[in-house]
């Protein structure tokens, strides 16, 4: 993964003046940093707000940071660099899976491009509604008669639908950034999801 530092404003590490590479820990020298007011999923990555990510870029990043945040890797350190250790584990692990999920990741950088947006836009339009309560008892009526065939079917269309509505709100935080526009699409994919969950097992 390529430097990040400089593009999400990471402050040059105290002990080495290099680019740290994340909000937790200095990748180029090992030391672990006390995060900074304002830090965030993103900067824990050493990256900028962002809809899209390089997973293979996140995968190796998080290697390198789980080992230096390992509590084992800090015994025999002094206590208050063993409980950053602790305390930076659980921040980073809550980034990773934040990064790694499309519908969360989106969620996290719109709340950072405008916190109020997923509340202002709660209410969803009665043809959403409509569709999704269709969906619903398409769902029911097939679990109910025991058509596998069938659920397989509504899944496959559920995934669909979830991953054009996340495509397009990555669109918007990319082009214009309607936070509104967003936030409707993201309650929408929340739906989805529930309902997605309901083909299963």
């Amino acid at each position: 993964m390529k430097d990040h530092g400089a593009e999400s404003g990471l402050s040059p590490c105290a002990e080495c003046g290099q680019d740290p590479g994340s909000s937790l820990a200095c990748l180029a020298c090992g030391v672990l940093r006390e995060e900074p007011a304002g830090s965030n999923v993103f900067t824990r990555f050493g990256l900028t707000p962002t809809p899209r990510v390089d997973v293979d870029a996140i995968e190796l990043h998080y290697l390198r940071l789980s080992r230096l945040l390992h509590p084992d890797f800090q015994a025999g350190k002094p206590p208050a660099v063993q409980d950053l250790a602790v305390s930076g584990s659980a921040l980073l692990n809550e980034a990773y899976t934040t990064l790694l999920d499309d519908q969360r990741r989106l969620e996290a950088a719109l709340a950072l491009l405008d916190p109020d947006a997923l509340e202002r836009n709660k209410t969803l339009s009665p043809a959403f509604l409509m569709e999704s309560m269709e969906s619903s008892e398409e769902i029911e009526d097939a679990r109910a008669s025991g058509d596998d065939e069938a659920l397989k079917h509504l899944a496959a269309g559920m995934r669909a639908v979830i991953d054009a509505r996340l495509a397009s709100a990555a669109d918007h935080l990319t082009g214009d950034g309607d936070p509104d526009a967003v936030a409707t699409l993201l309650h929408e994919t929340r739906v989805f999801r529930r309902m997605l969950r309901d083909t299963g097992p």
